[in-house]
């Protein structure tokens, strides 16, 4: 089940560039929070296209996910 809100909340509140980070601290925040975002995108059931099409509104320009390659 896709709990909009939540993923809305969680995409608005990433670092997407956490990547980039030359400090270890901020990079596994980054990550951890990444790492949360797709759980609940797999969670998401029959959701998961709308999930998807959430994250892809919400990321940068190169980060869009693609639906008919993402493993749930």
């Amino acid at each position: 089940m896709l709990n909009r809100k939540k993923l809305q909340e969680m995409l608005k509140h990433h670092d997407w560039y956490y990547n980039r980070s030359d400090d270890h601290y901020w990079y596994t925040k980054g990550h951890e929070s990444l790492d949360e975002i797709h759980e609940v995108i797999r969670k998401a059931g029959d959701k998961q296209h709308e999930a998807i099409a959430m994250y892809n509104a919400e990321c940068p320009p190169g980060y869009e996910i693609n639906p008919e390659r993402y493993h749930s």
